[in-house]
């Protein structure tokens, strides 16, 4: 664990980084309906504001605030639309769905984990390699919405 408590920052920033990946994904490949570009402004909203917070990370900060905000809307939004998307589509997609359950599920239990060890004490090794598993969890969750 040496290089995540060297680089604790800097590996969630190398993370952050993952939402502007999906938010280039989109521009790409995404169908564009108004709810895809609404997800779209989500990601860079994250993005710029994961960065702007992981590149000093004080706790209870104001960006650390507006982060934990526009995170978890983010996060509802997507899963909202994904569920809804999927559900109107035909049921060839019942294996991508279930392997979406796997990234939801994914993204509750690392958002749940990073929140109980940043609790005990704030980035730890643990709390940041939850976190950042957070972030990839997002990251194919989201390539999964423009999909």
């Amino acid at each position: 664990m040496f290089i995540i408590t060297k680089y604790k920052n800097k590996v969630l920033c190398f993370t952050s980084h993952s939402f502007l990946v999906s938010y280039l994904y989109y521009v790409k490949y995404s169908t564009k309906n108004i709810h895809e570009r609404n997800l779209s402004y989500y990601l860079l909203s994250t993005y710029v504001v994961s960065i702007l917070f992981w590149s000093s990370a004080k706790r209870h900060s104001l960006i650390h605030k507006i982060d934990g905000v526009v995170a978890k809307s983010s996060i509802s939004y997507f899963i909202i639309y994904t569920i809804h998307k999927t559900h109107i589509q035909d049921r060839i997609y019942s294996q991508l769905f279930i392997s979406y359950l796997f990234i939801v599920s994914g993204i509750f239990a690392t958002f749940y984990l990073s929140n109980r060890e940043s609790r005990k004490e704030w980035l730890t090794d643990k709390h940041i390699v939850y976190h950042s598993l957070l972030h990839l969890f997002c990251f194919f969750g989201s390539i999964y919405a423009f999909f």
